[in-house]
């Protein structure tokens, strides 16, 4: 969309430059880089310290359908995580900010 602002007027707006279109690129890139980078640290992290068990989890969404989730779905799909912790000997209540009964 910012090509087509610098090509097209948008209701009596004068279209952007191409130097403006430039900084606007160059500002959602470096961004796009840094909030990456974060994602990264975050899974790094997440990994090593284990705050989530991958295989459990993975045993987890493999089992589960892929389809849209109401409240219900919600509340099976955290009595199947804690299901999982118990089976593990771990508890997992603790994720849990809201009871979900």
């Amino acid at each position: 969309t910012s090509m087509v602002s610098t090509l097209v007027s948008f209701g009596g707006m004068e279209p952007i430059s191409a130097y403006s279109m430039g900084i606007i690129w160059i500002y959602v890139l470096i961004w796009f880089v840094i909030r990456d980078a974060l994602k990264l640290v975050a899974y790094n992290l997440i990994e090593k310290y284990k705050i989530v068990d991958r295989t459990a989890y993975l045993d987890l969404v493999k089992a589960k359908p892929k389809d849209k989730l109401g409240m219900s779905g919600i509340r099976k799909f955290s009595q199947d995580i804690r299901e999982v912790g118990r089976r593990r000997g771990e508890s997992v209540d603790a994720i849990f900010a809201v009871d979900v009964q």
